[in-house]
């Protein structure tokens, strides 16, 4: 079987069929606006019914992460050159890490301004610096298209659909829906 292409137009004929489209559009709105809201009551609902729960084993956890602790430092004797010791259910023991830590009384700003009075090489190493292209100012420079095209830009303009609901008639239709919905008893 061969494919087919299919060419439509546009599915609105009219001005009216538009004004329904965006009422049907903000329908679809007050529908996903409750969605969202109900998610998110559940989402609370679990969070208060289990974080108390995942509280506790967090906290069961750390205390036998702590107890793992003393009892290996009890016994690092054992532990011989490795520094560490293969048991049943996984691997326990101390490695050396090395991290900076800033000097009591001192701020990183404080030490970024010690670095800048490194000599220039130094400071490239010692401090990171993120270049992007600003392409707002580019842009509200007004460059003539020489100018743009010098840096390999060219300027696109393109237009966008968009729509705007009535938030006042999304409110009554919003209300009307609630009033014409039957009551639950």
């Amino acid at each position: 079987m061969t494919r087919q292409r299919v060419s439509s137009g546009p599915v609105l004929q009219s001005w009216d069929g538009a004004d329904e489209c965006l009422r049907h559009i903000a329908l679809r709105q007050i529908a996903l606006t409750k969605l969202e809201t109900t998610l998110q009551t559940g989402i609370d609902r679990l969070k208060a019914l289990f974080g108390e729960k995942v509280d506790q084993v967090a906290k069961e956890k750390k205390s036998l992460e702590r107890d793992l602790e003393q009892f290996v430092a009890a016994h690092r004797a054992d532990l011989g050159k490795a520094q560490s010791k293969r048991l049943t259910f996984g691997r326990v023991g101390f490695r050396r890490v090395a991290s900076l830590a800033l000097s009591p009384g001192m701020a990183w700003d404080k030490v970024l301004e010690h670095i800048s009075k490194l000599p220039r090489a130094c400071r490239r190493q010692f401090i990171r610096v993120k270049e992007s292209v600003n392409k707002e100012a580019i842009r509200q420079a007004e460059l003539s298209e020489l100018e743009l095209e010098g840096m390999g830009l060219e300027l696109r303009e393109k237009e966008t659909f968009g729509y705007t609901l009535d938030e006042a008639k999304l409110q009554e239709v919003a209300e009307a829906k609630a009033a014409a919905a039957p009551v639950a008893q």
